[in-house]
């Protein structure tokens, strides 16, 4: 009871974007936790979605899904406006959780990573200071990482250090302006934590709300795959896999199930290596009427157990996506899961090495992962005569498997870069058809403008 009634007076003093927060802030005396069993209980703010929550406006903006007309007219503006890509995305005074949410989880970490460090370190307290500080750093890096795929431009080391990056805020205390970064600082601080974090959590944890040694590592990976740093990725990837590579075989699956996945909590799925869930505020979320792209639906063969797996079939051609490894939420729906798991770590370190050029690795990985997928004894492995020949198939073939965790956007965002994998993407809406081209700026959405002040510069449209 003393963690829940914590839990509500520190959240309730944040109010809707993080400017305002500032202005109202709870009383410190009743609301600063004291112990580590107190700090754990902050991170450990599942079941309101606080800390294991990503972004979903990338989801929205994506082109993996569509939705119908009549699905459309039913959206809030906010999802009409990222579904089409508009000049416009907020209105002037528009609650913008997906850059609320993750600051609200920065605030909490810095408390944390605060507090840790005033309590006298006890023999018995050491590894659980530890768990607590690294589990802090972890959710403000993941944060500030969500953060930088929606409100600021990709990441190209030729020109980070001469683009905005997002306002920094390392410390609990209100009154101090954040810092004004590059996006090369924001990457750096990202990784910064990420690595402390890897070098002070668990080796495993057997809650997969809480981060161990295993997801910073993973984390590590996808950042610097977001960052074309691929020898870096895969190196994180390897640290990974050679601690724990256990795949889920799609044969032991139910196909007619509404939800075919063992759920990532309390830790049924051994695929999962941290929960997380795209937050589920955006009706678009939760439609029947949005559908899988049909030319990616098509890209499953018959004996690809994904296929029905991840699909349910509805009226209309449209295809409802049942393939999450989260739980149910209430109502029995599925929850979108966007966390860590052992099948985006073995495409990170395929793509690595068949971006260096050692092909027979990657399809080794590839392969790995895709023989557990196929109806048993129908699988042909992948051959391929060329680095690019093979990179071009773990392209697909991560996009097939990784469909619905919301990575889509950030992967259209750093493909876009290189020539040959930029592409087109469009939509038709009431008959109109709206293209995104290639390194759009809308593929960085605005600031709110609430937020645009000390030196934070808005995103040119």
């Amino acid at each position: 009871m003393k963690n829940s009634i914590l839990i509500a007076m520190l959240w309730g003093g944040l109010t809707s974007c993080f400017n305002e927060y500032i202005d109202k802030k709870p009383d410190q005396k009743l609301v600063v936790p004291t112990s580590l069993a107190d700090f754990q209980a902050l991170l450990d703010n599942v079941n309101s979605s606080e800390m294991n929550a990503d972004p979903a406006l990338g989801f929205i903006a994506a082109d993996d899904f569509y939705i119908t007309d009549a699905g459309f007219s039913s959206l809030i503006d906010i999802e009409k406006n990222a579904y089409t890509w508009a000049d416009e995305v907020y209105g002037a005074n528009a609650y913008v959780d997906d850059w609320i949410r993750p600051y609200r989880q920065i605030f909490c970490t810095n408390v944390v990573l605060e507090g840790v460090e005033k309590i006298k370190p006890g023999e018995s307290e050491t590894e659980m200071r530890k768990a607590v500080k690294g589990s802090a750093l972890f959710f403000r890096a993941t944060a500030y990482y969500n953060l930088a795929q929606l409100f600021r431009p990709a990441y190209s080391v030729g020109s980070a250090a001469d683009t905005p990056g997002l306002p920094l805020k390392l410390e609990s205390d209100v009154n101090l302006a954040p810092v004004v970064s590059d996006l090369q600082m924001t990457y750096d601080q990202i990784i910064k934590d990420l690595t402390e974090a890897a070098g002070i959590l668990p080796e495993s944890s057997h809650i997969k709300s809480r981060p161990d040694r295993k997801a910073a590592n993973a984390m590590l990976a996808r950042v610097y795959l977001t960052m074309g740093m691929y020898e870096l990725a895969e190196q994180y990837a390897g640290k990974v896999l050679q601690q724990y590579s256990v795949l889920i075989d799609y044969n032991t699956l139910q196909t007619s199930s509404t939800r075919p996945f063992p759920p990532s909590l309390p830790g049924g799925n051994p695929e999962v290596l941290f929960h997380s869930v795209i937050a589920s505020g955006y009706p678009y979320l939760r439609s029947t009427l949005v559908s899988v792209d049909s030319s990616l639906y098509n890209a499953y063969a018959d004996n690809d157990l994904r296929r029905v797996l991840f699909f349910r079939s509805r009226a209309n051609g449209i295809y409802t996506f049942k393939g999450s490894y989260s739980p149910a939420l209430p109502g029995n729906t599925s929850s979108l899961f966007s966390g860590l798991s052992t099948d985006e770590v073995f495409l990170i370190r395929a793509e690595c090495r068949a971006r260096r050029g050692d092909v027979p690795a990657a399809l080794e990985d590839l392969n790995t992962l895709l023989v557990t997928r196929w109806v048993t004894g129908t699988y042909s492995p992948y051959e391929a005569g060329t680095a690019k020949e093979a990179l071009d198939i773990i392209l697909l073939e991560r996009r097939k498997q990784l469909v619905g965790r919301g990575f889509r956007w950030s992967d259209l965002r750093r493909l876009n870069q290189s020539e040959e994998y930029a592409k087109e993407i469009s939509r038709t809406v009431n008959g109109h058809k709206i293209v995104l081209a290639p390194g759009d700026r809308k593929y960085t959405f605005p600031i709110p403008v609430s937020e645009l002040t000390n030196g934070v510069e808005q995103n040119p449209r």
